[in-house]
């Protein structure tokens, strides 16, 4: 039967390891480095005026420690948990309400829609980032 979307096959493994290390250490080089915390836009000129992404930002602390258990290489995984642990911590401390809600996602500047809002996305991939470094879950279980 054919089904649509993506699939893992082990033969392609090196190379997806390869393209998610690429993309983590662009990110890594690009995100600002006074709390870790995207801008809604890398290339936005009114930087730094301009709105931040929670959201987008969870997403990549939880990606961050996928890839960081994919990797073989202690140092270079250990590399990329350390990032995720402290964008986690620059969330937590900087961006989530006492009720757990993550504030500042940026959905749509360009449509003046969702630009500082709970995102629910963003809540659920700090939560799962949190639950990965408590333990509570494995990161290539979730």
């Amino acid at each position: 039967a054919n089904t649509l979307g993506a699939r893992w096959i082990p033969e392609s493994s090196a190379t997806f390891i390869s393209t998610a290390r690429r993309v983590a250490d662009w990110w890594i080089a690009h995100v600002p480095a006074d709390n870790l915390v995207a801008y809604w836009d890398f290339s936005d000129p009114a930087i730094p005026n301009t709105y931040r992404d929670t959201s987008a930002t969870a997403i990549v602390a939880a990606s961050l420690l996928k890839l960081a258990a994919l990797l073989q290489d202690q140092p270079s995984a250990e590399f990329y948990r350390k990032h995720a642990e402290n964008t986690v911590e620059s969330l937590v401390n900087e961006y989530l309400t006492p009720k757990g809600i993550l504030t500042q996602g940026c959905y749509s500047p360009k449509m003046s829609l969702a630009t500082k809002n709970e995102l629910v996305w963003g809540d659920y991939y700090l939560f799962e980032a949190l639950n990965v470094l408590d333990g509570t879950v494995g990161p290539l279980i979730v």
